[in-house]
């Protein structure tokens, strides 16, 4: 019979133990000294911040995380009947050409409704959201984080040609590359009813 070997998952920052505080599904690992880490296979140090709530009183606060998205985007071609490429300019700085430059896209990093994933997405993409920042979580609770860091890089995607779908006209086709070149994750708080339905509490 073979033998399961255990070995201790320590803080590549301070060599101290480190332990998911959320249910098995949590991709997360935090440490006393500040960091959160992500099994990649090895713990690998994650960019965060976590956001101060408006009323940070509420018994029903909870965080959700968000993997920010920092990419790179060139519209190469479209056609729109109808219509025209709207959000993308908008959301575009920067860059060489007409429709070319950097934009943040928010991805809800913990497993949530399609609707509800949409609507996070695309709201806090096309206006991201302003904040002071919390030196850590202050005794709320938050939501597990289980949507991977590479799942997260191919749901932009569809948070992009979302954010198209939504204007005026029919999209018969758009051709655009995407690089990716920071990913972060951002803890919103939200006020969450007594039927799982979450209000932004900023």
């Amino acid at each position: 019979m073979r033998k399961l070997k255990l070995t201790r998952v320590e803080c590549p920052s301070c060599g101290h133990p480190l332990v998911s505080k959320q249910r098995e599904e949590d991709l997360l690992f935090a440490c006393d000294c500040g960091t959160i880490h992500m099994r990649d296979p090895k713990p690998k140090e994650v960019e965060f911040q976590i956001a101060r709530p408006r009323d940070a009183r509420r018994p029903d606060n909870v965080y959700v995380p968000f993997w920010r998205v920092s990419a790179h985007v060139s519209i190469l071609g479209s056609e729109v009947v109808g219509g025209y490429i709207h959000k993308l300019a908008t959301l575009i700085e920067g860059g060489g050409g007409r429709y070319s430059g950097n934009v943040d896209i928010y991805i809800p990093a913990t497993k949530l409704p399609a609707e509800e994933f949409r609507k996070w997405a695309v709201a806090f993409t096309n206006n991201p959201p302003r904040y002071a920042e919390y030196k850590d979580f202050g005794g709320i609770s938050r939501m597990p984080c289980n949507i991977s860091k590479n799942e997260a890089e191919k749901l932009a995607d569809f948070v992009i040609l979302t954010n198209e779908a939504e204007k005026p006209g029919t999209m018969q086709y758009i051709q655009y590359t995407m690089t990716v070149n920071n990913m972060s994750l951002v803890f919103l708080p939200f006020i969450r009813d007594s039927t799982a339905k979450l209000y932004i509490n900023l």
